[in-house]
């Protein structure tokens, strides 16, 4: 809540914005805590000041339920009309246990790939489990250890995406 909540909002926001370079982009958001919740359906690059409007009502209501959270990420990203499908999941990595692995190989074989940004700025965090499925998924890990490195981790990951297209 407070901060980290608005410097996960204005993360998402550089992220789209550093897409928008790129024409023909889509951005995708969904939001979770206990449920997921589709903030923003792939959406083109060119419709920005919609997207930022969308990321901007993103709220923290509390609880980390990852695993139905990548499993709606998995059905938005497996019907949108891009070539490159990719997840960027930032969480403290504290969440119920689940088959993950599973999960994220059947992203993968829906050609679907996972980087990971954990922060650990709390008493608790798994920073292993973050960094298994960023490599389970055929993604980066990244580590930070307060929201105040998110925003450039995300804009990093984002410029790291578009380098691979080229």
């Amino acid at each position: 809540a407070g901060t980290n909540i608005r410097l996960a909002r204005e993360a998402a926001i550089l992220a789209a914005k550093t897409l928008e370079e790129a024409e023909g982009d889509f951005v995708g958001v969904i939001a979770f805590d206990i449920e997921p919740k589709t903030v923003l359906e792939p959406t083109e690059v060119a419709r920005m000041d919609f997207i930022v409007n969308r990321i901007a009502q993103i709220g923290a209501h509390g609880g980390t339920h990852i695993y139905p959270a990548l499993d709606q990420a998995g059905r938005v990203l497996s019907g949108a009309p891009t070539q490159v499908r990719h997840v960027i999941l930032l969480s403290d990595g504290v969440t119920q246990v689940s088959d993950f692995r599973a999960l994220v190989e059947r992203l993968r074989a829906a050609k679907i790939t996972l980087s990971t940004i954990c922060v650990g700025s709390g008493p608790e965090f798994d920073a292993t489990l973050m960094e298994n499925l960023a490599r389970w998924g055929g993604g980066r890990f990244h580590f930070a250890h307060t929201f105040n490195a998110v925003p450039q981790i995300f804009t990093q990951e984002t410029r790291t995406l578009i380098g691979q297209r080229r």
